[in-house]
């Protein structure tokens, strides 16, 4: 599953949750302050990252033409300088980044490319004011240079850009980061795209003249194909020679591109000067066969480039998943030759290719899995040399991939040995990557497993083992060794105490944090109602805590009761997920507390914030769903579509509901309403190569229960029992089959095995089958794949599997409410469901 980059900011090194980088201190490193500059008159006030000043009295319009200012690490504090004057001087509103690190953070490589390059934002109150200050600030900064931000026009060849947006606010709970106003009053998303995409309807000041795009003016002798790779320093594209300059015309080429200032990394260079480097790499490593042809480099519009082969294959990963028995439907057949020769050929070869690169004096410092292209499936090419360095025996790169970063201390070759023992161990199990952060216990579970399970070959097992394990002291392989016999030898139930003891060892109802760690919109600005609330909240560990005496439910109604008043949203995330929760627990403050507030209404058909969750909600509390399912049958009656597909924003929460009803009306306009609404789930899947039916995403299909196709196979399964039929029989089966994957990445309800067990125990339940008996007994043994014991207790991986998290839908609540469901029968989903 490809990273979700923004999960890269919560990432605090030290942490074994998800954490705002600086909680402890708001504003981290070289500090930018103007206060001192601030005439009287003047309001500040800190909205992470920015610092934001506005004069007394001023009211600033809804929306309008707003300015973005970037910089360098050098130049910031002087384009700060010089603008912070001219706003305070000219009663000009304006934020700017609090500090150097933020700058660095935005800057970054891995930023958020419609977001990053901005360090000063000016809100000018008029079209006169925007066109003034345009040309003020352009003459102000003369020579101070800047990164081109991508979401806007540059004003000019400075620092100076700008874009139609929000200044304020939405009153409303619309979803969107931030909307506007259009010309008919509705409120409309206010689009933030890497491009310059204002509204048809904003137009510039005719006092603004912009001059014509500078791209269109550089000769470029390559037609874009493709776009394979993007980051905030530049993109990787697949093009087509239209010059015999580098290659004969026709050759179709990779072209790598650096933007000036732009994709910092940690040490503060540039996608440019990093670009340069990797050039003289390749240069020095071209007769070794293991990396891409260099053909030559050339700048274009400020833009640098560089020329490689295009080499035919998949990235690493991508060919491990078409060749590995783990990701294949049951039945399995686990020993598989044509994987096992695959395996030892492939592991031979990417020891071969690090130690001629070592040999030929350089080290990589960033080895994992897309920066190794299978040449024809089998050859591996090494890609990516931005961060490779110079023979050194004490170097150690601060750039690694998450989860494939060296153990702490190594250094030189076996820095690089740790990481591409890691990358090898991915390529037997996909939880190699839970093993940083001294996880390393993972790697000697993992590799017995190999031997067990998979019957890897010693060779590969012994190579692992010397890139990783072999470089510990005698001391830490004993507790390694201990580790893994302890989880070994755990029970179900067991296991199930292990993972309580964790979740209660970092429990704690504080005044301004998550009750318990979890997943990043715990930690957003707008976190309220997610900390209170089920998915990620207390509401969740309440539930799930407070059902086996674990919670202390006198401290959680307290600590609840206090913030429901302004949880305005519905449904599972909103108002109902509490509900639920203070009902079955008998939390009569936080009951109280929400009947003297007032709710938003429901949006759309979801279980997550729609009138499915509201329905399915008053049907569990014994009251009148009927103007949920009005509101859904029209709902219906528009196609509209869900948000996604699966229990949490597709429709087949809508359609449990609807069985429901027919159970308690015998009324069969009811049936058919379920039949539609899992309709419109189906008509969004797909049958794999597999043999399964998956939500189809375009780029992935997913099979999980919180979003993908088991969500709607609950639907099924409810529709049949209620109805006896055999209702969507074909489809069942395909979903069924996606449930029986070997192996999965995560371990969470929403999207891994723990939502899995939920839907093989009730489908065997539903109709009994000992081959899905013995699936579901499987995944019940691989949660220890996926379980990171400490002294504490048993932690899980969140989204992404770059933090832990104890959260209901990413993390161990979710794994201890599917292991009660199979223990004690009582359903590890809210409202009944």
């Amino acid at each position: 599953m490809p990273l979700d980059l923004e999960y890269l900011q919560y990432c605090r090194p030290g942490m074994p949750f998800y954490a705002l980088a600086g909680d402890e201190d708001p504003v981290e490193g070289d500090v930018f302050d103007v206060a001192h500059r601030a005439p009287e008159g003047w309001q500040t006030r800190e909205s992470r990252p920015w610092r934001n000043w506005i004069p007394d009295g001023l009211s600033l319009p809804r929306q309008g033409w707003k300015i973005h200012l970037s910089t360098t690490l050098g130049d910031a504090r002087t384009i700060l300088d010089a603008t912070s004057r001219h706003c305070f001087g000219s009663r000009l509103p304006f934020k700017h980044l609090a500090s150097a690190d933020l700058l660095l953070m935005q800057n970054g490589k891995y930023a958020d490319r419609a977001g990053a390059g901005k360090f000063i934002t000016v809100y000018p109150g008029s079209d006169d004011e925007f066109a003034r200050a345009l040309e003020d600030l352009d003459a102000l900064l003369a020579g101070c240079r800047g990164p081109y931000i991508l979401s806007d026009r540059r004003w000019r060849s400075g620092p100076v850009h700008f874009r139609y947006g929000a200044f304020l606010p939405s009153e409303t709970d619309t979803g969107f980061v931030s909307t506007l106003i259009d010309p008919d009053g509705n409120e409309i998303e206010d689009v933030r795209r890497p491009a310059y995409t204002p509204p048809p309807w904003a137009s510039l000041p005719d006092s603004v003249e912009v001059e014509g795009e500078e791209e269109g003016e550089v000769a470029f002798g390559f037609d874009m194909l493709s776009a394979l790779h993007f980051s905030n320093g530049g993109g990787v594209y697949l093009a087509e020679a239209t010059t015999d300059e580098f290659v004969p015309i026709g050759t179709v080429v990779v072209l790598k591109e650096a933007r000036p200032h732009a994709g910092l990394d940690g040490d503060g260079v540039d996608a440019v000067t990093r670009l340069a480097h990797e050039e003289e790499v390749l240069v020095d490593l071209q007769y070794l066969g293991c990396v891409p042809v260099f053909y030559g480099s050339f700048t274009a519009w400020e833009h640098r480039y560089l020329v490689m082969e295009h080499v035919e294959g998949n990235d690493l990963k991508r060919e491990w998943m078409t060749r590995t028995p783990l990701l294949r439907p049951a039945p399995w057949l686990l020993v598989d030759d044509g994987y096992t020769s695959w395996l030892s050929a492939t592991v031979a070869r990417l020891d071969a290719a690090l130690s001629s690169v070592h040999r030929a004096g350089w080290l990589l410092g960033d080895i994992h899995p897309k920066n190794v292209i299978m040449r024809n499936g089998t050859h591996p090419c090494l890609l990516d040399f931005e961060f490779a360095h110079r023979m050194d025996p004490e170097w150690r790169s601060g750039q690694g991939a998450p989860g494939y970063e060296p153990r702490e201390g190594l250094r030189g070759t076996r820095a690089d040995e740790w990481s591409l023992g890691i990358l090898e161990l991915d390529l037997l199990f996909p939880q190699a990557t839970i093993a940083d952060q001294g996880n390393v216990a993972k790697i000697e579970q993992l590799l017995r497993a190999a031997a067990d399970d998979l019957a890897v070959p010693s060779a590969v097992l012994r190579s692992v083992r010397a890139h990783t394990l072999d470089a510990l002291p005698t001391s830490s392989r004993r507790s390694v060794d201990e580790r893994v016999d302890r989880l070994a030898a755990c029970s179900d139930h067991q296991l199930r105490n292990l993972i309580v003891r964790g979740v209660t060892s970092v429990l704690e109802w504080a005044e301004d944090a998550p009750v318990v760690p979890g997943d990043i919109p715990l930690l957003a600005r707008d976190s309220a109602d997610h900390r209170a609330g089920f998915p990620y909240g207390a509401a969740g560990a309440i539930t799930f805590l407070g059902r086996s005496g674990d919670a202390d439910l006198e401290a959680a109604d307290r600590w609840l009761a206090g913030r429901v008043a302004g949880v305005r949203s519905r449904g599972l995330c909103g108002r109902e997920g509490i509900r639920f929760a203070a009902r079955e627990a008998g939390l009569t403050r936080t009951l109280d507390a929400l009947q003297s507030t007032r709710a938003a209404t429901p949006s759309g058909p979801t279980l997550w914030s729609g009138w499915a969750g509201a329905g399915l909600a008053d049907l569990a509390e014994g009251e009148d769903p009927s103007e949920a399912a009005h509101h859904l049958a029209a709902l219906l009656d528009e196609d509209a579509r869900g948000a996604s597909v699966g229990l949490l924003h597709g429709w087949c929460a809508a359609a449990i509901l609807f069985a429901r009803l027919h159970e308690a009306t015998g009324d069969d306009f009811y049936v058919s309403l379920a039949v539609r609404a899992i309709d419109a789930d189906l008509s969004r899947c797909t049958i794999t190569r597999n043999g399964t039916l998956e939500f189809d995403e375009g780029w992935r299909t997913l099979p999980y229960l919180g979003i993908g196709s088991t969500g709607p196979g609950l639907a099924i399964l409810e529709l049949q029992r209620v109805t006896g039929s055999e209702l969507f029989a074909e489809s069942l089966a395909a979903i069924d089959a996606a449930a029986t994957y070997q192996q999965c990445a995560q371990a969470s309800l929403a999207h891994g095995l723990s939502g899995f067990l939920i839907y093989l125990n009730r489908r065997t339940r539903h109709r009994p089958s000992a081959e899905l008996d013995e699936v579901l007994r499987s995944h019940i043994r691989s949660l220890r794949l996926h379980a990171v014991l400490d002294d504490s207790g048993v932690f899980f991986r969140g989204n992404q599997n770059l933090r832990l998290s104890s959260d209901y839908l990413t993390g161990s609540l979710g794994v201890i409410a599917a292991l009660d469901e199979l223990e004690t029968g009582r359903s590890a989903l809210p409202f009944g469901l």
